[in-house]
């Protein structure tokens, strides 16, 4: 095995020990330094030359399938790897940077989806959610920041045993978490498998869920609202800073306000909020951050039912939904998260 290979399997198990969910080689002029995302933190993990960066940058986009002479244009790659009989899932990608590329490292452990219960901070906002799900046919949008859970989420929602029975396909970019309880079909660009295409081949497959990974792009957002139109449940994640931001960039893609209307059954906003640590406060030492088996938990902006539909009809009356800001105050308030969440999320 060369310094390189050892290397590189050093950091990977030292982020799945650590239990963060990102790695990051950042290039500057004198060296390269390795993080991890743990939590909403990142920790500087070590610093190596520029010289041997580059080639556990190259070793990595090697292993992951991506073109190691392309150096001027950002690529997207995955691997699988096996740390104490775990399968991981590695999404890395690379960017274009001075004095060489930069290289950002997804982690995504193949454990058991844990039920939404467990993964919601308020258990009757998971009652809801799973509620929803008996639904025939409609739009369900989860949006959120990037690593707030969306896809872990719909997954739990998928597993529920509301919808045990039903015959469900996702689509997505890539599959995160592999799983035998439904068909999984991976985004495919090189081979002209897109967003589109996938799920113009999913709804002749006769399926009574569909969930797609992220709408990107109008083209794929008029799909989805075809096939919410055509007596299909559809699960879908998009950017937004809240529930009702989500509306607005359906509208940024072209959807008219009747087909919203016709569509659209719920509107969840996300966060994953830090708990306070029960043994150390608010300052937990990174031994204890470690081997806390719950660090963090999800709170949901629900819109959906009567408060939707006054909104979808312009009805400027005071919200009769829980909005993120009251429950993340509501947290801090029974000593859930320190106030420190409510500044990251909402100053």
């Amino acid at each position: 095995m060369s310094s390189i290979e050892r290397k590189s399997n050093e950091i990977v198990s030292r982020a799945v020990y650590e239990k963060a969910s990102d790695i990051h080689i950042i290039p500057s002029i004198d060296y390269s330094i390795i993080k991890l995302r743990v939590g909403h933190q990142l920790v500087t993990c070590d610093k190596i030359d520029n010289f041997n960066a580059e080639k556990l940058i190259s070793h990595f986009k090697f292993r992951s399938k991506m073109d190691i002479g392309e150096r001027r244009r950002p690529q997207c790659g995955s691997l699988s790897v096996v740390l104490n009989d775990q399968r991981i899932n590695l999404r890395i990608s690379t960017l274009p940077t001075y004095p060489h590329e930069s290289l950002a490292i997804r982690i995504l452990p193949q454990n058991e989806i844990a039920i939404l219960k467990k993964l919601s901070l308020f258990s009757q906002q998971s009652s809801l959610l799973n509620a929803l799900m008996k639904k025939a046919h409609g739009l369900f949008l989860v949006s959120g920041p990037t690593g707030s859970g969306k896809t872990t989420t719909i997954y739990s929602l998928l597993l529920d045993e509301n919808v045990r029975h039903k015959r469900i396909i996702t689509i997505e970019d890539p599959v995160e978490k592999r799983t035998d309880a439904f068909i999984q079909v991976e985004i495919n660009e090189k081979a002209g498998l897109s967003y589109s295409e996938a799920l113009k081949a999913a709804l002749r497959h006769d399926p009574d869920i569909i969930m797609i990974g992220e709408i990107r792009d109008a083209q794929t957002a008029q799909m989805v609202i075809r096939a919410a139109m055509t007596g299909h449940l559809v699960l879908s994640t998009i950017h937004a800073n809240n529930a009702e931001g989500c509306l607005a960039r359906l509208r940024e893609f072209g959807i008219c306000e009747l087909d919203i209307k016709e569509t659209v059954i719920a509107l969840v906003s996300q966060r994953l909020l830090e708990l306070t640590c029960p043994y150390c406060g608010e300052d937990c030492s990174s031994l204890c951050r470690r081997f806390r088996k719950t660090r963090r938990l999800a709170i949901f902006e629900i819109l959906s039912g009567a408060p939707l539909e006054k909104i979808l009809n312009h009805n400027k009356s005071k919200n009769d939904y829980t909005t993120l800001s009251q429950l993340i105050r509501k947290s801090i308030a029974l000593g859930y998260v320190s106030t420190q969440e409510f500044e990251r999320w909402l100053c």
